[in-house]
């Protein structure tokens, strides 16, 4: 993990376990992303923090 101090790259660090977990315990159960809308729309009700993407890295589009 990486960041641009050390407390970035431990946020990072405790968001990919996170993420992990999720997919771990998710993995054979059917999902569905959130809409751009969706996700607005939690961020102003502060129930998540939108993360910006991370300078010189691409973003990939899930379609």
């Amino acid at each position: 993990m990486c960041g641009a101090s050390l407390e970035a790259a431990v946020y990072a660090a405790e968001e990919l376990e996170e993420t992990a977990k999720l997919f771990l315990l998710l993995r054979n159960t059917p999902t569905q992303a959130l809409n751009a809308a969706q996700v607005k729309e939690l961020g102003r009700m502060r129930l998540i923090t939108v993360a910006k993407p991370i300078e010189g890295r691409r973003s990939k589009s899930r379609h």
